[in-house]
């Protein structure tokens, strides 16, 4: 019926019957992992979410019943040459009752019931089914072992246990009556009784008889949607959301109007923090306690860009099921406050971020390769730029920040170094002149650090290290391959300043120490040679340090460095070159590589990794863009150009042995 009642259906759900059209230290941006046509799934356009006793989920989509098992999908879809097949592969809803069946609103096919099995559909139709009075089905639910369903023209039915159905009609104004005989939401309510939703208002059905239940609006509008939570009732109308209190009062959310018609509310569930999740006629949001409710799931910040969302589902463990029109079947996991992946949608949109370093006022300044230089509040997302220079830094491509212990900003560019008054914008700036405080002329300033002494380091990319006067600029050492001051390779990975407020430095080389009275980088004795990445210290007398090989631990004696631990591939550490290194209040590792973020525990040997599927909008970390603020928020700059904010202190979910389900055997014989 293609032109039919799923037709007037989706009419109804558009609005177009009008006449005229734990908390976590980072901001709340929830990122969907999107499952669709590639994985299996056989419509982007999903009606209704259900989930049986074994764990399935149930999508009902405009292509046929599809079943999710966390790996792929089963899908059943109409087989003409099977008249036990599914009746039509347009399916309207889902639900799964008492005894784990699925009962299935198919377009003009009425109720199909799947047994507990899942080997065989049994169909009940006007044709078969004394009592039925359309085939169009849009709502079901369950109240004991009896089947209650409604769809266009139908009336509210009850189907026995006996196969026996009971229909209760419209009688315009008579007592005991529906409002509409038209009906789109069913609700058990916990007591026995059912939640009518029909096209002229609300109902209620007691186990005995029919009442019919006035709003607080005027008129008795259209009501789409029927949810009970808890001990309230919440109820999606033409005319906005209500609330019936546990005590028979209604209540009007400050924020009902947003979701009138032809943004309705089609389904709601509770986050478990007290918030919920709206799917709407408007698409996906979510509420703030008492403030505006946000969009979320969308690629537009347009609020009439969201496309009618039909079903919502939340998993015990707090995960949630979404379908996103257009795009396909959304999981967002439980624990989804733990990252907030920053894009364009955020107002990011300045390239690839690479330089950061802490703030004094708070917070973390970034650049990026288009030039933009920003302080970003680690808990709100917040972008404030840096008010001076921006046209002179956008043409001179800044690498790498500091800001030192006198309030000065140091920039890093692709050739040059400047230096700005945050309060004044006062500047100063080095180019590779040839003069004795020069930059190099090849060498883009990758790293910036500023030692106990004062002074500023820079790194260069091909190699150079220079230690300048933090007042003047002033070149006070230029050390090279070929300067006598102990680098001899010029691949330098990481600098950062020691527990003893001196210059460390990563490379080829291993791990090097400035000597401040020899006036040159030594090898830390006792420590084995070879290629590190990164590196980072526990304390004044532990460091770590990361190669292709693992992870190992050294701890200061006073005959020199032992090393103490050692993990390695086989412990779940990648091989792979590291982009940096940080370890968090816990003593937990965080390594950032191009095959996602890895927090290792190094007292369990634990090995944790973050990625696309935790919420990560890339995995691929940039070098040198990673940094841990005071509030333990790890912020790194990912290759897609997103910038990532993890709270470390966010606590883990507690674990959940899976259900184990045989769902088929297969024997072979002699090797057939």
């Amino acid at each position: 019926m293609r032109n039919g009642a799923m037709k007037l259906r989706q009419w109804l759900l558009c609005g177009l019957l009008a006449c005229a059209h734990a908390q976590a230290a980072v901001p709340e941006i929830p990122r969907f992992r999107i499952m669709d046509a590639a994985q299996g799934l056989p419509s982007t356009t999903i009606t209704a979410l259900a989930r049986d006793r074994q764990g399935y989920l149930w999508i009902a989509t405009l292509d046929g019943l599809a079943r999710y098992d966390g790996v792929g999908f089963r899908v059943w879809r109409h087989d003409p040459a099977d008249p036990e097949s599914l009746p039509s592969n347009v399916l309207q809803f889902v639900h799964v009752d008492t005894q784990d069946r699925l009962w299935i609103a198919a377009e003009s096919s009425g109720l199909t019931m799947l047994d507990a099995a899942r080997r065989q559909f049994r169909h009940y139709r006007m044709g078969n089914t004394p009592g039925m009075h359309s085939d169009e089905v849009f709502a079901i639910t369950t109240v004991g072992d009896a089947v209650w369903f409604g769809g266009y023209g139908s009336g509210l039915c009850r189907l026995g246990p006996d196969g026996t159905v009971t229909r209760f009609d419209a009688g315009g104004g008579a007592p005991g009556t529906l409002p509409s005989k038209h009906i789109l939401a069913l609700e058990r309510d916990g007591r026995g009784g059912v939640w009518i939703g029909t096209l002229a208002g609300l109902a209620h059905h007691d186990g005995k008889a029919i009442t019919r239940v006035a709003l607080p609006v005027a008129a008795s509008p259209l009501v789409y949607s029927v949810t009970l939570d808890g001990e309230r009732t919440w109820v999606g109308t033409s005319a906005g959301v209500f609330v019936r209190e546990p005590d028979g009062r209604w209540t009007t959310p400050p924020w009902s109007a947003m979701f009138a018609r032809p943004n309705a509310l089609m389904a709601l569930v509770n986050d478990g923090s007290g918030e919920y999740w709206l799917a709407t006629q408007g698409g996906l949001w979510r509420t703030q306690g008492q403030g505006t409710p946000v969009p979320v799931a969308r690629d537009s910040d347009d609020p009439d860009a969201g496309p009618l969302v039909q079903a919502v589902l939340r998993q015990p463990d707090g995960a949630l099921w979404a379908g996103l029109p257009m795009r396909g079947l959304g999981y967002l996991r439980s624990d989804w406050r733990r990252i907030a992946a920053l894009s364009p949608a955020q107002g990011f949109g300045g390239g690839i971020y690479q330089g950061m370093a802490p703030a004094r006022a708070g917070g973390v300044w970034l650049t990026s390769t288009l030039g933009a230089v920003q302080r970003i509040d680690t808990a709100t997302g917040r972008l404030t730029p840096l008010p001076w220079r921006r046209e002179l830094l956008k043409r001179r491509h800044p690498r790498s920040l500091l800001e030192d212990d006198r309030g000065q900003l140091w920039v890093g560019l692709q050739q040059g170094l400047m230096r700005i008054g945050i309060a004044d914008g006062a500047l100063m700036h080095w180019t590779a002149d040839g003069g004795p405080d020069a930059v190099p002329t090849l060498g883009r300033v990758e790293w910036l650090v500023q030692t106990g002494d004062g002074s500023i380091w820079l790194s260069t990319l091909d190699g150079e290290l220079q230690r300048r006067d933090a007042v003047t600029g002033r070149v006070l050492d230029r050390i090279t391959a070929e300067s006598g001051h102990g680098l001899t390779a010029t691949d330098i990975e990481t600098l950062r300043v020691g527990p003893d407020g001196t210059l460390w430095l990563a490379g080829t080389q291993g791990l090097l120490r400035w000597e401040p009275s020899l006036r040159r980088l030594q090898p830390v004795p006792g420590m084995d040679p070879g290629r590190i990445f990164s590196f980072v210290f526990q304390g004044p007398d532990v460091v770590w340090v990361h190669r292709l090989t693992g992870l190992e631990s050294w701890r200061r004696t006073p005959s020199g460095w032992v090393r103490e631990q050692t993990l390695t591939p086989a412990a779940g550490v990648p091989a792979v070159e590291s982009t940096g290194l940080q370890i968090d209040a816990g003593n937990r590792l965080w390594l950032a590589t191009r095959r996602g973020m890895f927090r290792i525990s190094p007292a369990s040997a634990q090995v944790r990794s973050f990625g696309v599927r935790d919420g990560l909008s890339s995995q691929e970390f940039n070098d040198r863009a990673l940094l841990l603020a005071d509030d333990g928020v790890l912020v790194g700059g990912a290759a897609d150009g997103s910038l990532v904010l993890l709270d470390t202190r966010y606590p883990d979910l507690p674990a959940r042995p899976p259900n184990l389900v045989i769902d088929a055997l297969q024997v072979t014989r002699d090797g057939l």
